[in-house]
């Protein structure tokens, strides 16, 4: 599965981590992942015939509806152009894309949509275990919505109850890659060498330097380790998707009690990800026997994350109730 592309703008993949079991309780309920995929994403079977007009779909987002059109394309700056969007029908609410919105809609809220999504997109591929991804721009988007959500749509099943909890584990990922790398918590720069200022432990990622009070500033100044980074360059760098693969894995069964699952052990933006899953889907831990565990205590230092996790699991509660 390909972990992401930098070279025109940034592609973040899910890792989708399959169920092990779910556990009801009378006042709340949690769902556990398993922790470890090795193939770093869901197998995605056709279970249906489409039309090539279907393969891909753009939307735009605006107030979290959906504009759909069919001619579109990007221009140098990656910015979308010679487009005729038209709002959504009353028969296109019922199509897949329409309802895969709606998972990520509902997930993220309408506030959170407006100040950071543009843009949507579906494509339709059994050869790819892709469920999913976020790519945003660096420098050629100047306002605080640069973000575009991409899904697999081929393997949708919504009467299949495993299927609809896995997207919405999905959703919940990448959700968590834009509320922790948007231009709230980083300063995007397209330099090749960029060096981040050491004072107050400013990290460096993919988009950029994070800013001192973003989250994943104080998340990896606690949990990463610099056998971690060291770990993370050295997958970065592995060039194929196997050799990263088996480097994660690898370093995943040395390290299984500092990770929530295997995937979060590919890079610091999949690690804080991965744990703001665990965050949302499981019970508060009531011990902080291990970094994995430290790791989800760590959300709850932020009253308005704390407050956005009720709100969210109250939402998609009915999908991981039995």
């Amino acid at each position: 599965m390909r972990m992401y592309n930098s070279v025109c703008f940034i592609f973040f993949v899910c890792v989708l981590l399959l169920s092990q079991s779910s556990f009801v309780f009378a006042d709340s309920w949690e769902y556990l992942r398993s922790t470890q995929d090795e193939h770093f994403g869901a197998e995605t079977l056709s279970r249906a015939p489409y039309s090539d007009e279907d393969v891909l779909k753009v939307f735009k987002v605006q107030n979290t509806r959906l504009y759909e059109d069919d001619t579109w394309y990007y221009d140098e700056n990656k910015n979308l152009k010679e487009v005729d969007f038209r709002r959504a029908t009353k028969k296109d609410l019922e199509k897949d894309e329409y309802k895969l919105w709606n998972i990520f809609a509902g997930i993220a809220g309408p506030d959170f949509v407006k100040k950071h999504v543009q843009g949507f997109v579906t494509f339709r591929d059994e050869h790819d275990s892709t469920l999913g991804s976020v790519w945003s721009y660096r420098k050629a988007v100047k306002s605080d919505v640069p973000w575009v959500l991409s899904v697999n749509a081929n393997a949708a099943d919504f009467s299949d109850a495993q299927w609809l909890k896995d997207m919405t584990i999905v959703m919940l990922h990448e959700y968590a890659h834009i509320l922790t790398l948007n231009r709230t918590q980083q300063k995007y720069s397209s330099k090749k060498n960029l060096v981040c200022p050491a004072v107050r432990h400013s990290e460096k990622t993919v988009l950029g330097c994070s800013y001192p009070r973003a989250y994943i500033t104080g998340y990896g100044k606690a949990f990463w380790s610099e056998d971690d980074r060291a770990h993370a360059q050295q997958v970065a760098q592995a060039g194929s998707d196997k050799k990263k693969r088996k480097l994660v894995a690898a370093y995943y069964a040395l390290h299984t009690d500092d990770f929530v699952t295997q995937y979060a052990a590919s890079s610091l933006e999949e690690d804080i990800a991965e744990s703001y899953v665990d965050f949302i889907l499981l019970r508060k831990p009531t011990q902080a026997s291990t970094k994995k565990d430290k790791k989800v205590l760590y959300f709850y230092n932020f009253p308005e994350l704390v407050a956005a996790r009720d709100s969210i699991r109250e939402r998609i509660e009915p999908t991981f109730q039995p």
